[in-house]
C-alpha cells in the first residue's frame, strides 16, 4: 500500500509539475506556442519601431527570413528601411519586403510608390501587401477591395508574381475571402492557432510578444512567424 501511495504522489507530482510548465507557456508566450514544432521555419517581421537590428544575433536565434517594412499609402517611407534592408542582405536569412495598404490612396499609387523605394526583388521573397483597415464605417467594402486589387495587380505586373498578402481575421473576412483566395497568405493570429480562421494560410504570425537579443528600437517585442512548409520550399519562393 505504502509503495502504491508513493506512486500516486509521484505521478501527481508529475502531473502538476506539467500543467505549471503549460500555464508557464501559456502565461508567458501564449497558447500558439504549443503548437510550432521545433522544425518550424521561423521569421520575423520589422520595422522603424525595432531600430537597428543585427541579423546575425537573429541567426543564432535560429530565424530564417525576415520580411521589413518599406512603405505606406503612397508617400510614407519607413526610416529604417534602407539601413535595415542592406543588413538583411549580407546575412544568411531569406528577405523580403512589404507595404502597408491604405484605403484611402490610389491602389495603383501605392504599388508604384513601393515599387520606387525597394526596386528589384530579385533573389528575395515576394512583396507583401498589409491589409489592415481601422477606422472605417463604411460597410460597402467596394472601394476598398477595388484599390487593393489595382495594387496587387500593378505590383503582379512590375515582379512578375503574385504578392503574399498579410492580413488579420477581420480584414481577411471583410476583404480577402472570396477575393483574393489564389494569394498566398499570411495570416495574422497571435491568440489561437492560425488554422481556426482559414486552412488557406501559407504564412502565419503566431506572436507579437517575443522578445529577443538583436534590435535596438523602442519597441521591445518583436513579431515572430512560420512558413507553412520547409525551408527548401521557402527558397523556391525567392524571385528570379
Amino acid at each position: 500500500m505504502k509503495k502504491n501511495k508513493k506512486r500516486i504522489i509521484i505521478v501527481l507530482i508529475i502531473f502538476i509539475l506539467f500543467l505549471t510548465a503549460i500555464s508557464g507557456i501559456i502565461f508567458f508566450r501564449g497558447i500558439n506556442q504549443l503548437f510550432i514544432s521545433d522544425k518550424a521555419v521561423l521569421g520575423i517581421d520589422i520595422s522603424h519601431h525595432q531600430g537597428n537590428v543585427d541579423f546575425s544575433v537573429m541567426e543564432k536565434n535560429n530565424i530564417q527570413f525576415a520580411f521589413i517594412k518599406a512603405t505606406e499609402g503612397s508617400s510614407y517611407s519607413d526610416e529604417m528601411f534602407t539601413r535595415n534592408f542592406k543588413a538583411a542582405e549580407n546575412s544568411k536569412l531569406l528577405i523580403g519586403a512589404y507595404h502597408f495598404f491604405s484605403p484611402e490612396s490610389s491602389g495603383v499609387n501605392q504599388a508604384n510608390h513601393f515599387m520606387t523605394v525597394v526596386g528589384n526583388l530579385n533573389g528575395k521573397l515576394p512583396p507583401v501587401i498589409d491589409v489592415e483597415v481601422y477606422g472605417t464605417t463604411d460597410k460597402d467594402n467596394t472601394k476598398i477591395v477595388k484599390e487593393l486589387r489595382d495594387c496587387l495587380d500593378t505590383l503582379e505586373g512590375y515582379y512578375n508574381v503574385k504578392p503574399i498578402i498579410y492580413t488579420t481575421y477581420i480584414n481577411y473576412k471583410c476583404y480577402v475571402e472570396n477575393y483574393f483566395d489564389d494569394y498566398p497568405l499570411w495570416i495574422r493570429s497571435v491568440y489561437l492557432p492560425a488554422r481556426i480562421i482559414t486552412d488557406n494560410w501559407t504564412f502565419w504570425q503566431y506572436s507579437d510578444k517575443e522578445k529577443l537579443n538583436g534590435y535596438d528600437g523602442k519597441e521591445k517585442h518583436i513579431d515572430l512567424n512560420i512558413f507553412r512548409g520547409n525551408l527548401k520550399e521557402l527558397e523556391n519562393m525567392l524571385l528570379n
